[in-house]
């Protein structure tokens, strides 16, 4: 009896597989007509599937490419038409914002579903960050700010999955945090120093106004509201200070290490 490897086939040839990076494919839907030969009903076909660009020629696995393309590896519309250019498919960038923006509107379930989730954990962190935004008419791109709503209590095994839903607003006012958060039954809010969260303190709901719990990447920042005792083993003195001293919390030495203190004003939150 002879044995035959694992990779080779009935036949003893050997197969080889290599990965070819994908291009784009014509996906053609057959549709055929019935219809009886034995008495006069009518000619019966099945319904064409549905398409998230009505009559269009992308499929959803197309249009997935593009949005993540966009927003997951920052490729603008206008570098995407040039690379299918390449391939000698011609795209305009406005053709694409349309398939993005016909996207958008069928995963908005998904994104309400997120944030009902959101709504009701107890625990939130929350933090906002630039992002260039086209300013039509002047030629060049103004400010915006994507603000981010993270639930995730897989650190001490919670049952709930964790979720990140981003807002985008054209400031970072803390009104707008109140804006995102109104309608939430949280009770605490994981934040940075940031002085626009405060009024988060002030907001009347029934659960109470929001609990903010700081990190520690931050704590130098409200250090002058802490009583401090000289710490003369530390080599690094903190901010405004010309000697060298200890909070009177409890800090971790090896968190202190990893976390970049004193130098918590130009840090964002680890978290």
């Amino acid at each position: 009896m002879r044995l035959r490897r694992h990779d080779e086939d009935r036949r003893g040839r050997q197969q080889t597989p290599r990965r070819d990076p994908g291009a784009m494919a014509v996906l053609v839907t057959r549709r055929p007509k019935y219809i009886c030969r034995h008495c006069s009903g009518p000619v019966v076909q099945a319904r064409a599937p549905e398409r998230v660009v009505p009559s269009g020629l992308p499929t959803e696995a197309a249009i997935a490419h593009v949005i993540v393309s966009k927003f997951g590896d920052h490729t603008p519309f206008y570098r995407q038409a040039e690379i299918y250019a390449r391939q000698g498919i011609r795209l305009d960038r406005a053709t694409l914002g349309n398939w993005s923006g016909r996207a958008c509107f069928h995963l908005q379930p998904i994104a309400n579903h997120m944030r009902r989730r959101l709504a009701m954990a107890d625990r939130l962190f929350m933090d906002e960050t630039t992002a260039p935004v086209l300013d039509p008419g002047r030629g060049q791109t103004k400010k915006g700010y994507f603000w981010a709503i993270v639930s995730d209590d897989r650190g001490h095994s919670g049952p709930s999955p964790p979720i990140v839903l981003f807002r985008y607003a054209p400031g970072r006012s803390g009104a707008f945090a109140e804006q995102f958060l109104d309608g939430f039954c949280g009770r605490f809010l994981q934040c940075d120093a940031y002085e626009g969260y405060d009024r988060l303190t002030e907001v009347a709901r029934p659960q109470g106004p929001w609990t903010l719990v700081h990190c520690w990447s931050h704590c130098a920042g409200a250090s002058s509201n802490w009583p401090v005792t000289p710490n003369r083993r530390s080599p690094r003195p903190p901010f405004g200070t010309s000697h060298n001293f200890t909070p009177s919390k409890p800090w971790s030495a090896a968190h202190r290490r990893t976390s970049g203190w004193p130098r918590a004003r130009s840090t964002r939150c680890p978290s």
